[in-house]
């Protein structure tokens, strides 16, 4: 007899918008979310970690890592150049 296979977790990116700290929906470790997009199950709001959506849902997951490092970058690209700038107004 054959075992059942698990039905796939499906995750979602969405709009956090709660200052909140709750546990992940899948392992149950905390989520440490940023407002702004972030994981959670598709059906419902519940949170997950990046860890857990690196697992389940990788693709998804480099998406949003993508996006994190290209603002981060941006925000360190934007303070390098505006350094000069100031140096020339003065």
């Amino acid at each position: 007899m054959k075992t059942p296979k698990a039905k796939p977790i499906k995750i979602a990116i969405k709009l956090n918008n709660c200052a909140d700290n709750p546990p992940c929906a899948i392992c149950g470790q905390r989520t440490n979310p940023e407002i702004g997009p972030e994981f959670f199950l598709a059906d419902s709001w519940a949170l997950v970690c990046h860890p857990c959506a690196e697992k389940n849902a990788p693709e998804l997951w480099a998406l949003h890592h993508l996006k994190r490092t290209l603002a981060a970058l941006s925000v360190a690209l934007h303070a390098e150049l505006a350094e000069p700038a100031a140096t020339v107004i003065e």
